[in-house]
């Protein structure tokens, strides 16, 4: 149901759910104070929410519902965060500095303000990156379908990091930017499992791309401006 409640929430163990079983609902909400989550805080709402609550702790994120959920408070939980469903905005006016990583599942993100992330799994599903940077300190992005859409950046905070493009589905939008503040040595990958499959991408990178069977490769000043035939 609705809450009003101004104290601070504390999820200790187990699933603290924002919305009804199955489908999501309609109904249920935080209060307005604090959320410290160190277990799981799950949103399976049918519709559109914002949440101006500050989510702090070290447990993990999850969305399931096919509803919105607007971000717009601080947001500096060290969990994992997990879209199954749904549309996770990432909003206000600070950025989101996690330590967890990102599992994008048939939902979808979508960055108003910059973000911070361990690695990146995405599977059928859209990350629209607007004009902010997503960064990666420690992991890949993994690509296995969907589309990355916008004209902001993806920035590895680790050299030796990747994006890794395992579908010939997947698509990268032509305005993105994929660099590292360390100095590029990472490469996108692209590991397409269908021979002969013939496709059109447009990428844009600071460092090498390179195809499975090394039959494509090349860089920035080259890659941003072709069709790459996959």
């Amino acid at each position: 149901g609705i809450n009003s409640y101004a104290g601070t929430t504390t999820i200790a163990n187990g699933t603290l759910q924002i919305g009804a079983d199955g489908a999501g609902s309609t109904s249920g909400s935080l209060g307005t104070g604090q959320v410290v989550n160190n277990a799981t805080l799950r949103f399976n709402r049918a519709d559109d929410i914002t949440v101006t609550n500050s989510l702090i702790g070290s447990g993990s994120l999850v969305l399931t519902g096919a509803g919105t959920v607007t971000l717009t408070g601080t947001k500096s939980y060290t969990g994992a965060t997990q879209i199954n469903g749904g549309t996770l905005v990432l909003g206000g006016s600070t950025p989101y500095n996690g330590a967890g990583a990102l599992t994008v599942n048939g939902g979808n993100l979508t960055l108003a303000v910059g973000a911070t992330f361990a690695s990146v799994t995405q599977s059928n599903s859209t990350v629209s990156l607007g004009s902010q940077t997503l960064n990666l300190f420690s992991g890949n992005y993994t690509l296995n379908g969907g589309s990355i859409t916008g004209t902001g950046t993806i920035d590895f905070n680790n050299s030796s990091l990747a994006v890794n493009i395992n579908s010939a589905s997947a698509s990268i939008a032509s305005g993105v930017t994929i660099t590292s503040t360390l100095g590029f040595n990472s490469a996108v990958n692209l590991i397409l499992p269908i021979v002969g499959y013939r496709s059109r991408r447009f990428l844009a990178a600071d460092g090498p791309i390179h195809r499975s069977d090394g039959g494509w490769h090349g860089r920035e000043k080259q890659c941003a401006k072709q069709t790459a035939f996959l």
